[in-house]
């Protein structure tokens, strides 16, 4: 009972229901490439209409993200950085800058897509997903330092209390880098970043599979 309870509270959180959105999203991507590979156009068809659905639900749910970015860059500007690594903490403001203009050009481009202002939602679609894969490339720079970090740390403690708090931070730094390499499958496609840096394109199993992992790590995190 109480497990249903923890699962019904992650369940209200808004964070949460988008994550399990996400692994909806990318999960029928995925089995629309599988049923175009075996093809089931039909099926295929049924899947991509459920992705494309899932797809437009998001997006309306991330309007004025912009502004919890806003907020949480606000927040590490004004905190006592004295017990803080200064280029971790630097680190983390920058890639939070890049996510609040990847969200606002987001945004812009929703609301041009139903005509509220008059706009190439695809263009602004696609430098919205330029500045996500910046901001998780830094999001990446800043994990794997702090993982160097606690693993630093992890070397010169004795006391057991000290090692299980350094194994649970270490544990959240690989989720983290696993969860941003995966993003960075869906950003790096959307912003054509793969394309013209390595003359390749993830085909629709790699960006469902990674938007999947992706979505299930946020969503268990959330939990």
């Amino acid at each position: 009972m109480k497990k249903l309870d923890q699962i019904v509270k992650g369940l209200n959180k808004t964070e949460a229901r988008d994550k399990i959105s996400k692994m909806i999203q990318y999960g029928t991507r995925f089995l629309t490439w599988y049923y175009q590979k075996l093809n089931k156009l039909e099926k295929a068809d049924q899947f991509n209409n459920l992705f494309m659905a899932m797809r437009e639900a998001r997006k309306i749910f991330r309007l004025a993200k912009t502004l919890n970015e806003i907020q949480y860059i606000l927040e590490k500007i004004k905190e006592n950085s004295e017990n803080q690594n200064d280029i971790i903490r630097a680190l983390k403001i920058f890639s939070r800058i890049w996510y609040a203009l990847f969200w606002a050009f987001d945004n812009i481009s929703i609301l041009s897509q139903i005509q509220i202002i008059q706009s190439n939602p695809q263009v602004l679609h696609k430098i919205a997903m330029t500045f996500w894969t910046v901001g998780i490339i830094t999001n990446l720079a800043e994990s794997f330092r702090d993982l160097i970090r606690n693993l630093y740390q992890l070397k010169k403690i004795s006391k057991s209390t000290d090692s299980k708090e350094i194994h649970r931070r270490i544990n959240i730094n690989y989720l983290n880098i696993l969860k941003n390499l995966c993003d960075l499958l869906l950003a790096g496609t959307g912003s054509e970043l793969f394309l013209k840096i390595f003359l390749f394109e993830p085909n629709g199993a790699l960006v469902g599979l990674g938007g999947f992992i992706a979505g299930a790590i946020a969503a268990y995190q959330a939990f």
